[in-house]
C-alpha cells in the first residue's frame, strides 16, 4: 500500500489522485471498489464483527444473532448473507465489510461520520479513502459465495473451520438491490473469513489521504456538484429531515398576485442590470455600445 504525497483538499484533486493511483496499479485485469473511513485507524477496514468480543466467546454468535433478528422480523433475508447484509445495515456486528464501486461515494464517508453522529464531529482528523483491486467478483445468489459464508458461521467443515490459511481469502461480492440504501450507495461488500480478523493484504489496495480542513468544502461541493449528501446516501426517511429543511428555507411561499409577479420582475432586471454593469466593466472599448444596447 502506497499513500500519494500529502492529503488531497478539493474534488479535482481527488478524482487525480484515483486516476494516478489506478494507472500506477495497473489494474486492466482488476475489479476496483472504494470504501471511504472518516479517521486514520491503526487497523483500517475492518468488519465490525471483529471489534467485538461476542465473537470471540461464542462461535457462534452470529447464527444465534441472524437467527433472533428472523424471530423478531428485523430481516427478510432467506439466506445467512441476505441477512448478513440486513445486520450490516442495521447496525448488527457483520463480517461484512462495505464498498462502493462510486469513488464519490467513498469520498462522502471519508469526510463525513456515521449519520447518527453530528456531522461535523470527524473534522478534525484526516480522513481515508482506501482502492481495493481484486480479480473475482463473487454474484450474491451464487451458490459458491452462500456456501462459503454458511461455513463461516456454522463451523461444520472441518477443512474450512479454524483454518487460518482460509482467512486470507477475501471475496468481494456484488453490487446487490436488497436495500435503498446499498442502491443508493453503489454498494458491495468483502467477506472476511475465519474466526479471526486476517487484514487485508497491502498489495491488494491504496489509500488517499483527505485533509481534515478541507471536509467542510468538499461536503459541500459533493452536495452542491454531485447531488450526494446524508438523505442521499442513507435514503430512509428520517435521514431526509435535514436535507428537506434545508430545501424549505428556499422554497418561496409566495402568493400568486399582480404585486407579486412585478416585484419578481423588478428582481430579475436589478440582477440583469448587475451582469451588463459586470460585464462592461470587463469589456473592451469596442464591446461597450452593443452591451448598452442590449
Amino acid at each position: 500500500m502506497r499513500h500519494l504525497d500529502g492529503p488531497v483538499k478539493s474534488i479535482s484533486e481527488y478524482i487525480s489522485a484515483v486516476e494516478e493511483t489506478i494507472k500506477h496499479a495497473k489494474s486492466s485485469d482488476s475489479v476496483v471498489v472504494f470504501r471511504g473511513e472518516s479517521k486514520v485507524y491503526d487497523t483500517p477496514c475492518q468488519p465490525t464483527i471483529f471489534r467485538t468480543q461476542l465473537s470471540k466467546s461464542d462461535k457462534f454468535f452470529e447464527k444465534n444473532l441472524f437467527e433472533e433478528m428472523s424471530a423478531n422480523h428485523l430481516t427478510n433475508g432467506k439466506t445467512y448473507l441476505e441477512i448478513a447484509i440486513d445486520a450490516q445495515h442495521g447496525g448488527f456486528p457483520s463480517r461484512l465489510l462495505d464498498v462502493t464501486y462510486n469513488c464519490l461515494a467513498a469520498l462522502y464517508f471519508a469526510v463525513t461520520p456515521y449519520y447518527t453522529k453530528e456531522e461535523t464531529s470527524g473534522d478534525s482528523e484526516d480522513g481515508m479513502v482506501y482502492i481495493f483491486f481484486l480479480e473475482d467478483l463473487y454474484c450474491p445468489t451464487g451458490n459458491n459465495i452462500n456456501e462459503a459464508y454458511n461455513a463461516c458461521i456454522n463451523h461444520e467443515a472441518d477443512w474450512f473451520s479454524g483454518q487460518e490459511l482460509f482467512q486470507k481469502n477475501h471475496k468481494l461480492i456484488d453490487h446487490i438491490k436488497k436495500n435503498p440504501r446499498i442502491i443508493a450507495q453503489q454498494g458491495a461488500f468483502i467477506l472476511f473469513q475465519g474466526e479471526r480478523l486476517s487484514s487485508f493484504p497491502n498489495y491488494r489496495y491504496e489509500a488517499i489521504k483527505i485533509d481534515k480542513n478541507a471536509k467542510v468544502q468538499l461536503r459541500n461541493d459533493l452536495r452542491l456538484y454531485f447531488g450526494i449528501h446524508t438523505g442521499s446516501i442513507y435514503p430512509e426517511e428520517f435521514n431526509l429531515v435535514s436535507e428537506m429543511i434545508r430545501k424549505s428555507e428556499r422554497v418561496s411561499s409566495e402568493s400568486f398576485s399582480l404585486e407579486g409577479e412585478m416585484n419578481l420582475i423588478f428582481h430579475n432586471i436589478k440582477r440583469l442590470t448587475e451582469h451588463y454593469l459586470d460585464t462592461i466593466e470587463l469589456a473592451e472599448e469596442t464591446e461597450y455600445q452593443k452591451l448598452v444596447e442590449e
